[in-house]
């Protein structure tokens, strides 16, 4: 009975399920402004999550840290698409806490724990094969759904002989 409860609210109260969320984190980050973080976390009964660092990548591609949350977790699912929360994050100074972002299904408030920098020769490697890679992963999409598709019709050795040979 009460997984129907919440089965209902999820599909058709989504709204005010969210409005709920984006208060308590407005309240967490009341609270943060005024003592830390951490005891933010702790008077409001909050659990901090600690992700694994992560570029700006949009889409998720392959060559670049993925976005992930903690212990490889879905608290950040959806992220990876959302520039919202790719510009809030890369924003942030050293201390400074995050105003709440609607995740795919949670509400997140975050604070920059430590900044990295690739390595120069991981940026090198990089710079060099990226873009083939690229140039294959786009071959490959084409193939997949363009070659492959059941309307395509492969005329270009017919058209190709006819202009150019004259056949």
């Amino acid at each position: 009975e009460l997984q129907s409860v919440r089965t209902y609210m999820e599909r058709f109260e989504r709204g005010l399920i969210e409005d709920y969320l984006i208060d308590r984190a407005n309240a967490f980050v009341a609270a943060a402004a005024k003592t830390s973080f951490e005891a933010a976390a702790e008077n409001l009964d909050t659990e901090l999550k600690k992700s694994a660092s992560f570029p700006i990548n949009y889409g998720n591609a392959n060559y670049f840290g993925t976005v992930q949350g903690a212990d490889d977790s879905s608290d950040l699912s959806g992220s990876a698409y959302d520039t919202t929360f790719f510009r809030t994050l890369f924003s942030l100074d050293e201390s400074e806490v995050s105003q709440p972002i609607v995740l795919d299904r949670s509400v997140g408030v975050f604070k920059l724990a430590e900044r990295t920098t690739l390595e120069d020769e991981d940026i090198e490697y990089l710079g060099a094969y990226f873009p083939s890679l690229a140039q294959q992963n786009i071959l490959q999409d084409v193939n997949a759904d363009i070659m492959q598709s059941d309307q395509f019709e492969d005329n270009f050795a017919a058209v190709f002989a006819e202009i150019f040979l004259g056949q």
